[in-house]
């Protein structure tokens, strides 16, 4: 499915339930709750495969500076 395609079906799917009138406000309240648990699956997944996090957020610092060749 292509981006626009998509868009317009969200918007679409979103009036039918009369839910496109949120505004930013309430939508950002939403975007919370939904990283929230997306965390805590995260945080399941890590343990079930004994994963620490400070190793991933290390790997992704280090592949940032060696990416844009800058380190702070």
């Amino acid at each position: 499915m292509e981006i626009n395609e998509y868009k317009s079906w969200v918007v679409s799917f979103y009036k039918k339930r009369n839910w496109y009138h949120y505004d930013s406000f309430i939508r950002i309240g939403f975007l919370a709750e939904e990283v929230g648990e997306v965390l805590g699956n995260l945080f399941i997944i890590a343990d079930k495969y004994d994963i620490e996090f400070n190793e991933i957020l290390n790997y992704h610092k280090l592949k940032l500076e060696e990416r844009f060749n800058e380190r702070l």
